[in-house]
């Protein structure tokens, strides 16, 4: 969710509470880098499903060429950490307390949700899109759509008591939560502003026009689009409609490759929203966060472009 970082904020505060070993600069970074690794291909993002639905590849694709880069982002994570030196220590555990069974049915929701729509994209394919004209049509979202309505079944029959139904408001939070969302709503604004005008459609032009190899126009274009908009569907949005033209061969490739190139510009975005959110809520200086990411996130940029060279 965009500005999810702000959910994950109290989280990182409550490991460090007790012994304040990790000062607001570093905290700032864990909760912006490591909720982000799963933006690669996680079927439920928004961004996953847009540039599904607009390029017409389904939502598996990007599951089996992205997934190793959620593993490649959480160890380039662990480098700013080293050069700090504050490498959180974690506590130690009561293993009687805690039952292997218990362990695994937490993490069950993500695991049926990402095997239901491996399968559903895989099956529905082949059997589903070939009786089914609808779901021929949508093919790249619906899997999504009935993984989430099977996981939320088992959710509700296997949590039920453990769902807490009585929310109650407290009213002392507001004044945070005012100022946060007039935040939002001062960047979507700027957001809107900047698409509604004919600059972006210059800027792309002006590089179209440079006559640079296709596959530097793509990762140009679609990194502009991810640092201009600050998250990711936005950046598809605005670059893919004019990067899909100029592919010839190597579609697919091209396409996984736009991709990356979004995610790399919305990580180093200002105008994002986790990264807003999570210096406000630690009260940590943008400066402080570019120092950290801006190593990590030119590792992978040249890796990624190591990857991929050879497909081109």
């Amino acid at each position: 969710m965009p500005g999810g970082a702000v959910l994950s904020a109290p989280f990182v505060e409550k490991v460090d509470s007790e012994e304040k070993r990790l000062n607001q600069e570093i905290k700032a970074y864990i909760n912006y880098w490591f909720r982000h690794i799963w933006e690669f291909w996680w079927p439920l993002y928004p961004g996953v499903i847009v540039v599904s639905a607009v390029s017409n590849l389904p939502v598996n694709f990007f599951f089996i060429k992205h997934f190793y880069f959620t593993i490649i982002m959480y160890l380039l994570g662990w480098i700013p950490l080293l050069i700090h030196k504050k490498l959180p220590k974690t506590k130690s555990i009561n293993k009687n307390k805690f039952k292997k069974i218990d362990i695994l049915l937490s993490f069950s929701p993500l695991l049926i949700m990402i095997v239901l729509v491996l399968l559903i994209s895989h099956f529905g394919k082949l059997y589903l899109s070939n009786v089914w004209q609808f779901y021929k049509i949508n093919q790249t979202r619906l899997p999504v759509v009935f993984a989430m309505l099977l996981t939320n079944i088992f959710i509700l029959i296997f949590y039920r008591k453990k769902i807490n139904f009585n929310i109650k408001i407290k009213y002392r939070d507001l004044k945070p939560f005012l100022r946060m969302s007039l935040l939002i709503y001062s960047i979507f604004l700027f957001k809107n502003t900047l698409q509604e005008s004919n600059l972006i459609n210059e800027v792309v032009q002006s590089i179209i026009g440079l006559n640079l190899p296709i596959f530097l126009v793509v990762f140009i274009l679609t990194f502009i689009g991810g640092l201009i908009t600050g998250i990711v569907v936005g950046g598809v949005g605005i670059s893919f409609p004019f990067i899909l033209p100029l592919i010839g061969s190597n579609y697919n490739h091209y396409v996984s490759f736009g991709y990356l190139g979004v995610v790399l510009g919305m990580l180093l975005s200002p105008l994002h929203l986790c990264l807003i959110l999570t210096d406000e809520y630690f009260h940590n200086k943008f400066s402080n966060m570019l120092k950290n990411i801006i190593l990590p996130i030119s590792i992978m940029g040249v890796l990624i472009f190591l990857i991929y060279l050879k497909g081109f």
